[in-house]
């Protein structure tokens, strides 16, 4: 797992060498055209100059490009040059498709006003120009057509391309952030896989042992038992009165409670078995769409209405592409991961739900707690997404939401999305992510590749 980490960041840095090199070529070109020995050229250059520096003029918007600025605008960088008064100079190409904005109505604004947006600070820029020093700010959140991004800014000194001034490369991260954590995610979850089948194995026979004495203790004082009658009266014992003196101690109510605490530790156990076993029975072909709907009305009829929710009132809203193909799976498996999906969900919206009882003769319709589940085919893979509009999650617990004995409720094992994780991904090949923020509900995607059994590496020959 170190050694993966220290790979991706070697990548992260490999990345942001090159786009560093394409940065200095763009100031290279600039610094070619004005050292030019011929009148020409310098006269060239003038106009470049100008036109850097006063973008929203009337004749300057006339002239056509330079040479730097067809460099400026062929780079696969996402840049925005900004001068000594803090105006926006130069905007090319890939900025416009990154931000929606087109360089005709960016030139000549004030950045603070145009790029109110992106998470840029004053000081920053000005730390950048008196210090002539590049300064990167990683993964920065920014909010744009009602998705989250995450951004990375490098801020270079302008050099040879405008006086006093910086230009500001901009990078979207948020797909290689989410494939970074979900490799370091896979990493982490088969260390720990490795880890609990140790501790499983390593107690699973001292607590069957318990379970199996404990019982036998429980038969050995019961008084409706020949032989246990057979041997009180060979002590001169009245088993009546020794069975009455139990019960008054408390003594078979405390032999229940032992017994049950083991069965408790044993339950644990059997999880952590399934957590780091690859379980390749009852494959076969499914359609997803009905198991789902299984998992609905199992939530529905079994759901144990705990703070007066009930399943029942909450609205289910399928989106589900038609004719779609099966899918080899484990039907059961599956129903286990929908099933707790639902249950948590239902969980997140109980406030909602209550406050909806109450309330729903003044409440828009959109209030109203509900399951979004949507199917469709992506690619070679179906996807299947199931979005709550509960109370959401914060990122740090986000991130941790498929750590096993991880929790944030006041009772449970913690191994629930732990299991649903490997079910997806040990056992069927899948991926399992979640997107969630405080106060705006949770979206859990599962992709599920479409294989043949002789493809599927836990297919039974």
């Amino acid at each position: 797992m170190v050694d993966r980490l220290a790979k991706i960041r070697a990548q992260g840095r490999q990345r942001r060498t090159k786009n560093s090199g394409k940065v200095t070529q763009l100031n290279g070109v600039a610094k070619q055209q004005r050292q030019a020995p011929n009148a020409r050229q310098k006269q060239q250059t003038s106009s470049s100059n100008r036109l850097l520096l006063d973008p929203v003029s009337t004749e300057n918007k006339e002239q056509p490009h330079t040479q730097e600025q067809n460099v400026f605008n062929a780079l696969p960088l996402a840049l925005i040059g900004i001068d000594s008064n803090k105006q926006i100079c130069q905007w090319n190409r890939q900025v416009e498709k990154l931000l929606g904005i087109s360089a005709e109505i960016a030139l000549g604004n004030p950045w603070t006003k145009l790029l109110a947006e992106l998470p840029l600070p004053i000081e920053t820029f000005e730390l950048v120009v008196a210090g002539q020093t590049m300064v990167r700010l990683d993964k920065l959140p920014w909010r744009h057509a009602e998705q989250s991004r995450l951004l990375e800014l490098t801020l270079y000194p302008s050099g040879e391309l405008f006086a006093s001034g910086v230009l500001v490369q901009i990078d979207d991260v948020t797909e290689q952030t989410q494939r970074d954590e979900l490799t370091m995610q896979q990493e982490k979850m088969a260390s720990v896989g490795n880890l609990a089948a140790g501790v499983a194995q390593a107690i699973d026979n001292p607590i069957s042992g318990i379970l199996q004495n404990l019982q036998v203790i429980r038969n050995r004082l019961h008084p409706n038992l020949p032989k246990n009658i057979e041997l009180a009266q060979s002590c001169e014992i009245d088993i009546d009165q020794l069975d009455t003196y139990l019960k008054e101690r408390g003594i078979h109510a405390i032999l229940n409670a032992v017994i049950e605490s083991g069965q408790q530790a044993a339950h644990v156990v059997h999880s952590l078995l399934n957590f780091s076993h690859k379980d390749s029975s009852g494959f076969q072909y499914q359609r997803l769409s009905s198991l789902l709907d299984k998992a609905v009305e199992l939530a529905t009829s079994n759901y144990n209405q705990h703070n007066d929710l009930d399943f029942r009132k909450i609205e289910i809203v399928r989106h589900f592409e038609a004719e779609l193909p099966n899918l080899y799976c484990s039907p059961g498996q599956l129903q286990q991961v929908f099933l707790n999906l639902l249950i948590n969900g239902a969980n997140a919206m109980s406030q909602r739900l209550r406050f909806w009882e109450k309330n729903r003769d003044t409440l828009p319709l959109e209030e109203k707690p509900r399951f979004i589940l949507r199917l469709k085919k992506q690619q070679n893979a179906l996807l299947c997404e199931i979005e709550d509009n509960g109370c959401g999650m914060a990122e740090e617990v986000r991130k941790r939401i498929f750590d096993p004995f991880y929790t944030t409720q006041k009772t449970g094992t913690g191994l629930g999305m732990s299991i649903c994780y490997f079910i997806i991904s040990k056992n069927h090949n899948g991926r399992m992510s979640v997107d969630s923020r405080p106060d705006c509900g949770s979206t859990f995607s599962l992709e599920l590749p479409l294989q043949s059994p002789t493809e599927n590496p836990h297919s039974e020959a």
